[in-house]
Order: structure tokens, then sequence, then C-alpha cells
């Protein structure tokens, strides 16, 4: 197997945190010379919303019991994942899971309401919008953001009231700088303190939004 091949399948468990300290360093320095595996794990960007959507699933609306079962599956295969020496495996197994869930959640979630826009706070890298809007499950939230500047990768947090960190979404580098992401959060609506997008170790702080008023 070439040097290559290894870094590419090791683009999912980079988005989901599965890599450790040593392998994520590797990875990041190859990220930034191949638009290859950018482009992986861009591919791979929506999974840990999904993926945060079965922690606290909401009310079941779908007749039959259709999303229970999806939800048993996909916690079933997640704590299967999380022993699985064969992480780039056992995570596109996740990923697929992952999409089923979501066409269920589509079925079950309320109709779009547009989202509550948070306020950037002063001293923001990047210029944009973003919305937050309360789910059964949690937070979704959406993030439509230019001017960002150069970093290998992104992540978008949120941050409840008692200061713990949950990520939201993560992305790559885009040619024009400007991205427009949906990631979800379990940390509910009234819970949540804060929104912040760093670079992708989260030493790098790019930008915090909080809702108007606090």
């Amino acid at each position: 197997m070439s040097g290559h091949e290894q870094y590419r399948q090791w683009s999912a468990a980079y988005v989901l945190g599965a890599l450790d300290p040593a392998e994520r360093h590797d990875f990041e320095e190859h990220l930034r010379r191949c638009r290859d595996c950018q482009e992986e794990v861009r591919s791979f960007a929506p999974i840990p919303g999904l993926l945060s959507k079965v922690e606290e699933p909401g009310p079941v609306a779908v007749p039959g019991g259709f999303e229970e079962r999806i939800v048993s599956r996909v916690r079933s295969e997640w704590a299967s994942l999380a022993r699985s020496r064969r992480r780039w495996q056992a995570l596109a197994v996740a990923a697929a899971l992952a999409a089923v869930f979501a066409v269920a959640a589509l079925l079950s979630a309320p109709a779009p309401g547009g989202g509550t826009p948070l306020v950037f706070a002063d001293g923001a890298r990047a210029r944009g919008e973003i919305l937050v809007d309360e789910r059964p499950w949690g937070t979704e939230v959406v993030l439509e953001l230019d001017g960002l500047p150069p970093a290998g990768s992104y992540t978008a947090w949120a941050i409840d009231e008692s200061g713990n960190w949950y990520q939201v979404a993560t992305w790559g580098p885009t040619p024009n700088s400007a991205v427009v992401v949906t990631g979800a959060s379990s940390v509910s609506f009234a819970d949540l303190e804060r929104i912040v997008v760093t670079g992708g170790d989260r030493t790098r702080t790019i930008l915090e939004a909080r809702p108007g008023g606090t």
C-alpha cells in the first residue's frame, strides 16, 4: 500500500477525531500538500453532524418504529467502530448508516423555520452568518461564511453554558475562502452559549458568535 493510499484511508478517521495525536499531526502535514486528501476530508465533513443526532434522538414521528430501528442499528455499529482496529473500514459503515439516519430524521423533523441568527463577537476573522435552530435532538447549525483565513481545515464547535465543547462540523479549505455548512449538536437550544469556529487543531480561533443579548 502506498503512503498516499494510507493517508486517504485516514480521512474519515480524521474527521471523526479517531486518529491518535501522532497520526493526526502526520495527516495534517500531508493534508496541507495534497488536494486529493483535502477533497476526501470535505466529502466526510457531514458525518459528525449526522452522528451527533444519534446521541439524543428526538420523539419518533415515523410510523412503524422506523426511526427507532435505525437509531438502534447506528448505536450498535458506532460501538463496534469504537472497538475496531480497522477504523477506515468501520468508518465507511458508520457513514452509510448516518446517511440512512439522516433520511429518517428529515421525515420527522419540523419544517425549516429560518433559524435564529447569532451575533459575531469583535475580532471575527471571517464574514457571513450563523443560524441556529432548535430540534428535538438538540440544535441545528448553519454556517454561511466567507473571507476565511487560510488553514488546513476548519472546525465549528457548540459550547454549552457549562463550558463543554461539542464538535458541530468540520471542513477543508475552499478555492474562494467561502463555505456553506450545515452541522448539528446534541446541545439543546436553551443550553447553547456560543458557536466557535477554529482551525482544525482548536488552537486558532477564527470567530465566536452568540445569541443576541448574551
